[in-house]
């Protein structure tokens, strides 16, 4: 019946009269109800006499483990390292870079609790994959009820949310505009709306509509998340600056695009233990063009890769490509050290499934895309790269040398241009695999 109303408005020439109507509800509704407000204006301040940066005293695991366990632990004073899981929190915005500045802020919104609880309870369930409650989280902040999550976001919402904060997610932002019409108010009606508001509402729409048709997740990100961002215009914080958390703790992090970070937290000295948990608060950048960002420990066999306090190194990617592994990340970083190596390039990341079946094709490989080892983290666990000391490449058959003095490393490939790195198992003897050796390939 609506959708016979709109189309005689379309011939009556009222048309513009209801979108505008519905435009003006959706707006209203939307800034009272926006799923997750959380801003740069609502960031908790830096320490006013700033904090030495001491060296931290690494990863606790007894701390990480009961953070697990429960999905919040109490912290004693000191300074310590987590290796964590990243989650992109504003869908249409550029994963950080290395340098961006974030600070901590309270989770703001109508969907605040909800997104808190997948926070934590994440923290809790290691065995649902860090795409699987990127995909919730997705779900939560584009409006998806709970009746229509499929696959991984179902998954993931049976595993760690209550029936209560199921039920928080049985109305939506959307209402406003009855279900027959949402689809038929175009894109370019949404430009009327003010600018955040229309892109912001076009992606989440977009994105809506993706999560409960089950795309997958890589269709997904390519909508969420924008890679290759510009240089930052957002200033006015300094990467690594710490925030004052209430409570009596501080917390700060350090980006590696936005599926992992190290992460750091403060207690005083002669302070009381705190009261950490990740759903406690989020990370917001100083750029806004930049990913508002959530966090959950890595899982146990990411503890021994705790970041080093050591040299700077950069970390580029080729045009197009991505490393969503943390370990493969920080296998890179301690061979970078080693190598006395100040920035690595990344020319081959993440493989996808175009590229396996494209071997497949080309008779390189006969394994399937499923088959294919991607172990506990999201993301492959080898990746293609050179190494430059002062902006010189170092000869990459050294580089590939020194790799097998690390234990993290199971396969390294020789190549001309390039260092193939690969975190397989070793198996014989605790030597690496080795290939194209003298061959250069």
């Amino acid at each position: 019946m609506l959708k016979l109303v709109w189309s005689l408005a379309g011939v009556l020439g009222l048309r513009r009269y209801l979108e505008d109507y519905f435009l003006n509800k959706l707006s209203e509704t939307f800034g009272s109800q926006e799923p997750l407000s959380t801003s740069f204006a609502d960031a908790y301040t830096p320490p006013a006499e700033g904090i030495k940066d001491i060296p931290a005293q690494g990863t606790d695991s007894g701390i990480l483990a009961e953070l697990r366990r429960t999905g919040v632990v109490s912290i004693p004073p000191g300074i310590y390292d987590f290796p964590v899981e990243g989650f992109c929190l504003r869908a249409g915005a550029y994963s950080p870079n290395k340098g961006d500045g974030y600070l901590a802020a309270p989770l703001k919104g109508s969907r605040a609790a909800v997104i808190s609880a997948v926070l934590s309870g994440s923290s809790k369930h290691p065995e649902v994959s860090q795409q699987a409650v990127q995909t919730l989280l997705w779900a939560v902040e584009s409006g998806v009820r709970y009746t229509a999550l499929k696959g991984d976001a179902r998954i993931a919402a049976d595993a760690i949310l209550s029936k209560e904060h199921k039920n928080n997610l049985g109305q939506s932002f959307w209402d406003a505009v009855p279900a027959a019409l949402q689809n038929l108010i175009t894109d370019e009606a949404l430009k009327r709306l003010p600018s955040d508001m229309n892109n912001l509402l076009v992606t989440y729409r977009t994105l809506k509509t993706r999560i409960e048709s089950g795309s997958t997740y890589s269709e997904l990100e390519r909508l969420a998340v924008l890679f290759n961002a510009p240089v930052s215009v957002g200033g006015s914080v300094a990467a690594g600056t710490w925030s004052a958390i209430p409570g009596g703790y501080y917390a700060r992090v350090f980006p590696s695009g936005y599926t992992s970070a190290r992460f750091q937290v403060y207690v005083p000295p002669n302070a009381s233990p705190v009261n950490f948990s990740f759903g406690d608060f989020i990370m917001v950048p100083a750029d806004t063009s930049r990913q508002r960002l959530g966090f959950r420990p890595a899982p146990d066999d990411a503890d021994h890769l705790s970041w080093s306090d050591g040299p700077d190194i950069e970390i580029v990617f080729k045009e197009g490509e991505r490393l969503s592994n943390p370990d493969v990340i920080e296998a890179l970083k301690k061979l970078a050290e080693i190598l006395g190596a100040d920035k690595v390039e990344v020319t081959s990341g993440d493989r996808t499934r175009a590229e396996q079946e494209r071997l497949i094709n080309d008779k390189k490989t006969t394994t399937s895309y499923e088959k294919t080892p991607h172990g506990e983290h999201q993301g492959y666990i080898a990746a293609d790269a050179k190494f430059y000391k002062d902006g010189k490449q170092i000869n990459p058959d050294t580089v590939a040398d020194m790799a097998g003095g690390l234990s993290d490393i199971g396969g390294i490939g020789y190549y001309k241009d390039f260092t193939h790195i690969d975190l397989r198992k070793r198996l014989e003897g605790d030597i690496p695999t080795t290939w194209g050796k003298g061959g250069n390939k």
